[in-house]
């Protein structure tokens, strides 16, 4: 079994918990066991001392722009074995602190449960979650609550129980996890909940915004009549695709805290069911982006929608969406759109279209995923196809905002800085960052694998959107400060996020392009890491770590597959001008 790190992967900084930030001189940290993670503060609860375990174990990892993080672990009082759920956060110096831990008071007579969840840290280091709530003396259905932990205040922004101020004596009655979703950031939060009162039907749901502390408010229910629609038609499911797909619930806040929802409307007229998306613009309030039935061009309409609405900063919202009428048909009839702010509709790419990087003559054949960055480009998550008895290739594609596509990286594809004909077979893991970085975990296959042994890695997308490899099975973690002693053997790694840009929702991944996760070791200890993409070299285009007349070679090939490293200039197209671009960045390289 080896032990060495291929050398390639010495160019990504690994620091345990803690990332390097922008702009500062940091020497690596070397990784050690979790249990040696007790430094920093995990004070919080008066008269009870807590020390950090399995740290390394932690899930719903997440990380902001200053490179402070926030993951769900484990927790034990000093005099005591057993360990308990628990919310951690973390400052870039490293001090760590304890924000809440299950059994422990939370508020009134209420004690924090072990169902955690839903976890965020914003810009400004405050932290959110959700949690179970348990009551020694009552039982309440679904006891949930979402909290906010500033300044070393943790506040209650939500619960179950809570009077909402309508006039009509309605209750928040909060869905258990994870059936209820929260969006949130400086500005504030978003999510659904349902409602609960005797002057309303049972399962009434609605969708509420909260800023800073204020109580939370009425955005729009079930039973409204939405935007734009004929009196008669109502709201009938919040974030749902339609009633036969179920109550598959999404929403978005962005950093100007407008919020996008997806929801199925039903016109009591004529008994009939659609979709749409809508927007708070905070301003202009509701306005409906798109819905069923809207034409997209020459009598061809929107049918259905994928409920995972997504948001950037400039207040443009991306979806995917099918479609039906003249010339649609099973081969053409998804696609995934953005519209701008001034209401602009744009088709970004269309099933049937070709599928760069993957077998020559491959079509999309679905859309999995979409992820809207800040500059507008686009990160889809989907699957291509050569047709009928061929194997289908799953895969991520950026799509610049001037319409081109360029693979990110695929099954099938080369497994990025492993040996030689070792290729992805499979992707298990993945998180979208808001200015268009992805990371993956993904298996691999191919000469030298060994199943369950070094067969999965975890990769990042450079500033250049060229995926590196940051940590496989197999092998330990070496360091690039002339440490030469490795960690213990990597056994699993773990990529936890659900966000899909500027939207609100927790990521692994920060605008930065710094990428946080879990590994396991052989041993049996395990460690958070944050892993920060190396400095981008654009004129280095095949990535041996030199710039010479080869990468010249390199760039003629990007630019004729419209691969990573086509794009010289930065203006997030595959051009000829991008030859010249490359001749600059050529000579400054090697001046340097």
């Amino acid at each position: 079994m080896a032990h060495a790190l291929n050398a390639s992967l010495w160019t990504t900084t690994l620091t345990l918990a803690v990332a390097q930030a922008a702009g500062q001189s940091r020497d690596f940290l070397s990784t050690v066991a979790a249990d040696d993670l007790s430094a920093g503060s995990a004070t919080t609860i008066p008269g009870v001392d807590w020390e950090p375990v399995l740290l390394g174990r932690a899930h719903g990892m997440v990380i902001n722009d200053a490179c402070e993080t926030a993951m769900l672990g484990f927790a034990t009082q000093s005099d005591e074995e057993g360990a308990v759920p628990a919310v951690w956060a973390r400052t870039p110096a490293g001090d760590l602190t304890l924000v809440a831990a299950a059994g422990e008071p939370a508020f009134g007579l209420a004690r924090f449960g072990e169902d955690f969840s839903r976890l965020a840290v914003q810009p400004d280091g405050t932290v959110t979650f959700s949690v179970s709530l348990v009551y020694d003396h009552l039982s309440t259905p679904h006891p949930f609550a979402h909290f906010r932990f500033a300044d070393g205040v943790l506040t209650p922004i939500a619960m179950n129980g809570q009077p909402l101020d309508t006039g009509d004596d309605v209750l928040l009655s909060l869905l258990h996890e994870p059936a209820w979703e929260v969006a949130g950031n400086e500005m504030g939060s978003a999510f659904f909940t349902g409602l609960d009162s005797t002057h309303l039907a049972a399962g009434n749901r609605a969708i509420l915004t909260q800023t800073g502390d204020a109580p939370p408010e009425l955005l729009v229910r079930e039973g409204d009549t939405p935007v734009m629609e004929i009196p008669g038609t109502s709201y009938f499911v919040l974030g749902g695709v339609s009633p036969v797909d179920g109550m598959s619930r999404h929403l978005a806040m962005n950093s100007y805290g407008e919020t996008v929802f997806s929801a199925v409307i039903h016109d009591a007229l004529t008994d009939t069911f659609g979709a749409g998306i809508w927007i708070d613009r905070r301003l202009t309030g509701l306005e409906r982006i798109a819905r069923s039935g809207d034409t997209v061009a020459d009598g061809v309409t929107f049918e259905h929608f994928d409920p995972r609405v997504t948001l950037n900063f400039a207040g443009i919202a991306g979806f995917i969406a099918s479609l039906e009428g003249p010339g649609v048909d099973a081969f053409n009839n998804e696609g995934a759109w953005v519209v701008y702010s001034d209401g602009v509709l744009r088709e970004l790419v269309r099933k049937g279209d070709e599928a760069p990087g993957a077998l020559p003559g491959s079509v999309f054949h679905r859309f999995d995923e979409l992820s809207l960055a800040d500059n507008c480009a686009t990160v889809v998550k989907g699957v291509a196809t050569l047709g009928e008895g061929f194997e289908a290739q799953h895969g991520f594609w950026s799509i610049c905002r001037y319409g081109g596509v360029t693979p990110i990286a695929m099954t099938g594809g080369p497994a990025f800085d492993m040996e030689e004909g070792v290729t992805i077979t499979g992707f298990v893991g993945h998180a979208f960052g808001d200015r268009g970085h992805v990371a993956f975990v993904a298996t691999v296959d191919g000469i030298g694998v060994e199943h369950g042994v070094n067969d999965l890695g975890l990769w990042q997308t450079d500033d250049f959107g060229r995926p590196v490899l940051v940590a496989r099975t197999g092998f330990g973690l070496e360091y690039t400060n002339g440490v030469t002693e490795p960690t213990p053997v990597v056994t699993s790694l773990t990529l936890d996020s659900v966000s899909r840009g500027d939207d609100g929702l927790p990521s692994a991944v920060n605008r930065l392009g710094d990428t946080v996760f879990t590994v396991g070791f052989a041993d049996g200890t395990g460690n958070t890491l944050v892993a920060t993409p190396p400095e981008v070299n654009h004129a280095d285009v095949n990535r041996d770590g030199l710039v010479t007349a080869a990468d010249f070679s390199a760039w003629i090939l990007a630019f004729n597959t419209k691969g990573p490293g086509c794009d010289q200039n930065g203006d997030g197209a595959c051009a000829p001008d991008d030859f010249s671009a490359w001749i600059l960045n050529f000579n400054a390289g090697v001046d340097a």
